[in-house]
């Protein structure tokens, strides 16, 4: 995802990892909000699996 701009990549995985967690929450039987705000610890900055986007001057 080289070509794309960073905001661009950066929203993809995080529609990407939401996906994953509404699935996953719903054949858990667990509330879809809380497999959302899973998503969001999991893509924000406290956490380091994945990249994030960074400034370029």
């Amino acid at each position: 995802m080289a070509h794309l701009p960073p905001i661009v990549a950066d929203l993809a995985m995080i529609l990407l990892v939401a996906g994953i967690t509404t699935i996953l929450f719903k054949k858990l039987n667990q509330p879809l909000v809380l497999g959302y705000i899973i998503a969001g610890f999991i893509t924000g900055p406290a956490f380091q699996l994945f990249p994030h986007c960074i400034r370029h001057r």
